[in-house]
C-alpha cells in the first residue's frame, strides 16, 4: 500500500477529457476478509474549478484469462467547488490527509490468494488521485484507459476499508495502524 505521503507532483488526471478513466492499486489477500469499502486521498489539481464525479470499484483478477474484471461499485459522490474540502492540496503530513470514503452495498468476500484491485473511475475536472512518494521498488498501481497497464515508481493512494462498521465520508478509524486510519475520524 502507500506510504501515506504525497509525492511532490501530481499529474494523473482522471476523466474523459484526460488520459485515464481509473486509478487503481492492487492487493493480494493472505486471509479471508470483507471488503466493505474504498478509501481514497483525492488531490486538488488546481486549475481554478472542480467538477467530478467518482465512484469506487472493487476489481478481481482473473488467472485463467489474465484480466481483471469488476465485481461491485460503490454510488457516486460528486465533488464541485463548494465541496472541495474533501480535497488534499498535497503538501499535508500523513497525519493531515484527508481520506475519501466510498462504501459499498454488499461487502465482497476474499479468499486467501485472491488478487483484487480498489478502483477510483469516474469523469473528473480539476481533480485526480493523490499518488505517493516514489519508491525504489516496483509498485502495484494501474491505470485505466481503455485496458489496465501498470505503472510503476508511484503507489496510487488508494487503500480497501475491512471494517464492517465502515460508513463512508462520515466516519473513518483513528487508529495510527489500521489500514482505514484517518486522523480525523470519529471512531
Amino acid at each position: 500500500r502507500d506510504n501515506g505521503v504525497f509525492n511532490s507532483q501530481q499529474t494523473n488526471w482522471l476523466g474523459e477529457n484526460y488520459s485515464y478513466q481509473g486509478i487503481g492499486q492492487y492487493y493480494e489477500f493472505f486471509n479471508p476478509a470483507e471488503i466493505f469499502g474504498v478509501q481514497v486521498a483525492l488531490y486538488d489539481l488546481n486549475i481554478g474549478f472542480v467538477n467530478s464525479t467518482l465512484y469506487a470499484a472493487v476489481y478481481q483478477y482473473d488467472y485463467g484469462n489474465e484480466e481483471w474484471f469488476p465485481i461491485e461499485y460503490s454510488d457516486a459522490i460528486q465533488i464541485l467547488d463548494e465541496t472541495e474540502e474533501l480535497l488534499n492540496s498535497g503538501y499535508e503530513s500523513s497525519d493531515q490527509i484527508k481520506w475519501t470514503r466510498f462504501v459499498f452495498d454488499n461487502p465482497v468476500s476474499v479468499n486467501e490468494g485472491d488478487l483484487f484491485m480498489a478502483v477510483i473511475e469516474g469523469s473528473s475536472e480539476g481533480v485526480s488521485v493523490g499518488m505517493a512518494e516514489s519508491t525504489t521498488a516496483l509498485v502495484d498501481g494501474y491505470f485505466y484507459d481503455g485496458s489496465w497497464y501498470y505503472f510503476a515508481n508511484q503507489t496510487p493512494m488508494i487503500r480497501f476499508n475491512l471494517d464492517p462498521t465502515f460508513e463512508g465520508i462520515s466516519s473513518s478509524c483513528k487508529e495510527p495502524s489500521a489500514c482505514n486510519y484517518d486522523n480525523s475520524g470519529i471512531i
